[in-house]
């Protein structure tokens, strides 16, 4: 906790951490008050989101782990439990908390990943293979489609069943709930849930594609906005004639 506070404290997308004090009932956190619920909570009320908005939220957990990725720190237990609104507004800040499974190094031993929630754990965790910042990326993969899709990817009657499908990434679009959704977001799912944790992309690159999204959309809100003013124009000059 103290490197996070050193190199990433206080960031938009990081709960932020005030002071530690230790007494002889064990040491105590001072944190940042986010009074908005977790993230699991607004899955569970909405049923799933739309692609604006999984944008949204994917962008602003991306943009945490960003910052904590280029300090070496991974978080190794990404899940909606662990992303706190800082209020109940809907455009809400989302920050990433618990980092009591965090790592300071960038590959870390494998018996760090022995611990965290199956249901968002990379296939090199359960593997026992070195973890490293790509295994958040595959945790958030797990989000994204969970956002626009109101399930996890990998389901399963049994914990081991499951265990399989994940160590092979074996998930699937089906056609009822993914048929509105674009080709470029199950793209980026696919890519984010790839076993190869080279070939996933990292928070920085999620991040610019992100941003260009977004540029991309204001652009196309400024042409309809200048259209819409030009025919207000036309309509006008014409009721002056």
């Amino acid at each position: 906790m103290k490197k996070i506070v050193r190199d990433v404290s206080p960031h938009p997308n990081v709960i932020h951490l005030y002071n530690i004090y230790e007494d002889p009932n064990g040491v105590h956190f001072v944190l940042e008050l986010c009074s908005g619920g977790e993230l699991f909570d607004r899955i569970v009320s909405r049923g799933m989101y739309s692609e604006k908005e999984a944008a949204d939220v994917i962008g602003q957990i991306a943009n945490g782990l960003g910052v904590l990725h280029r300090a070496n720190i991974v978080h190794h237990d990404l899940k909606p439990e662990n992303c706190l609104f800082l209020n109940n507004s809907e455009n809400s800040p989302l920050k990433i908390m618990d980092f009591g499974l965090s790592s300071v190094n960038e590959v870390t031993d494998p018996i760090v990943g022995l611990f965290g929630s199956i249901d968002y754990v990379s296939p090199e965790t359960l593997s026992q293979q070195r973890i490293s910042s790509a295994s958040d990326m595959w945790s958030l993969g797990v989000l994204m489609y969970i956002l626009l899709s109101g399930y996890p990817p990998f389901y399963a009657k049994s914990n081991r069943l499951k265990q399989r499908f994940v160590l092979a990434a074996e998930f699937s679009f089906d056609e009822y709930s993914w048929k509105s959704i674009s080709p470029s977001a199950k793209q980026l799912i696919s890519s984010l849930l790839a076993v190869d944790p080279c070939r996933r992309p990292t928070a920085q690159e999620e991040n610019d594609r992100t941003g260009r999204e977004k540029g991309h959309r204001h652009e196309i809100m400024e042409e309809q906005l200048n259209t819409h003013s030009l025919k207000l124009g036309n309509y006008t000059e014409k009721l002056q004639i």
